[in-house]
């Protein structure tokens, strides 16, 4: 039996992310869509014979995402974010893929920009890009599915490696199949509000726990690969402040501080204002 796991707030974005988890070549049993209590009532647009809802009593991603691991009866579960899209034979791939490992293991799929279709973890190469990944990761610089010693996840591109099964040492929280008796079920994350270094800190807890990671690259997920950016300077430190405070727990708790995370800071900086300014250029007159 395979179950599904989405936390969400319920947003109209959910509506494609169910229609193709249902529409796959291989439809979970189960689909648990965790809420948070007060919005229960948008539960009408999406609940049916086949979604389940629970409405939490905490909100937040990572911890309706554990209320709902800890309410499903499949041996498989898949954790899903509520605007993501699955090709239509990602499931199956994952499953087919998982099934073949050694346990205990976990399996995710490639990352795709849904209006380009090419990975998310694509990295033009330049000299520029080259001494940032050196200053932020040593000698090594950009490393596919090892976590920098800034503490930067650094994605795998799977395109073009058909029928290969990747080992990495980290897994984006967007997508992830596992095994219902691998599943951790602890609090990691201690902060409140958006969930920054989520995915690097689950991954973290499951090595810890002798489960191994993987990319499947014949199973694919397509998303926006885009990111907003909150008016204002105030909100963008805010931010800022919270994924480095993230980001240092991690680096404290399941690697090893770095003062390269003093790197990243800049760098993320750099990309958050390159970004507002953007945004800004392109919003409409008034």
């Amino acid at each position: 039996m395979i179950s599904a796991v989405i936390a969400s707030l319920g947003g109209p974005e959910l509506a494609a992310t169910l229609a193709a988890l249902q529409g796959g070549t291989l439809a979970p049993d189960e689909i648990l869509v965790c809420l948070p209590a007060g919005f229960e009532g948008r539960a009408s647009s999406f609940a049916s014979d086949s979604v389940t809802v629970r409405v939490c009593s905490c909100r937040g991603q990572v911890a309706q995402r554990a209320e709902g691991f800890r309410a499903v009866r499949g041996d498989l579960v898949l954790q899903l974010d509520d605007d993501l899209t699955l090709d239509a034979n990602c499931l199956e791939n994952l499953v087919s893929a998982l099934n073949g490992l050694p346990r205990p293991a976990t399996v995710a799929p490639t990352m795709l920009n849904r209006n380009t279709q090419t990975s998310v973890y694509s990295r033009a190469q330049s000299k520029l890009r080259g001494v940032f990944f050196r200053l932020m990761n040593g000698a090594k610089g950009y490393e596919p599915g090892r976590v920098a010693k800034s503490g930067f996840g650094m994605g795998v591109d799977a395109t073009g490696q058909s029928g290969q099964v990747i080992a990495v040492e980290w897994l984006p929280g967007g997508c992830a199949l596992h095994r219902r008796m691998n599943l951790f079920l602890g609090a990691f994350f201690p902060f409140p509000g958006k969930a920054f270094c989520e995915d690097l800190m689950h991954s973290a807890e499951l090595v810890l726990r002798g489960v191994s990671l993987f990319i499947v690259s014949d199973a694919k997920c397509y998303l926006d690969d885009g990111e907003e950016i909150a008016p204002g300077f105030l909100n963008l430190l805010k931010n800022l402040q919270a994924d480095l405070r993230a980001r240092w727990f991690y680096l404290n708790r399941y690697a090893k501080p770095s003062p390269r995370i003093l790197i990243y800071a800049a760098v993320r900086m750099a990309h958050l204002l390159r970004k507002a300014s953007s945004t800004r250029r392109s919003a409409p007159a008034h």
